[in-house]
């Protein structure tokens, strides 16, 4: 899910946002009520939806307002990680 908070980063809807901060969707792979599940276009358009309203309004106890852009599919989740892991050890090592 591609998310972003209010900062000073880009102009988009309206205001200045900061970076963005994905979040990835992860199912337990013990968890049979679950485990079936390999991509986000799995899963019930309810429940995306209540995704996105949670993530749109958990931070708005801190005064901060974000916007969830997308929700990306397991290809992109996997193109993130491996992105945040190359980072990862760029900064501080293998």
């Amino acid at each position: 899910m591609h998310r972003i908070s209010e900062g000073d980063g880009r102009y988009a809807h309206g205001r200045w946002w900061c970076t963005a901060d994905d979040k990835i969707i992860a199912v337990a792979e013990g968890d049979t009520s679950v485990n079936h599940i390999n991509d986000i276009s799995e899963l019930p358009a309810h429940f995306i939806s209540e995704m996105k309203n949670f993530f749109e309004n958990y931070t708005k106890l801190e005064k901060k307002e974000v916007v969830v852009e997308q929700f990306q599919n397991r290809k992109v989740a996997e193109e993130i990680l491996l992105k945040a892991m190359d980072d990862y050890k760029k900064k501080f090592g293998a």
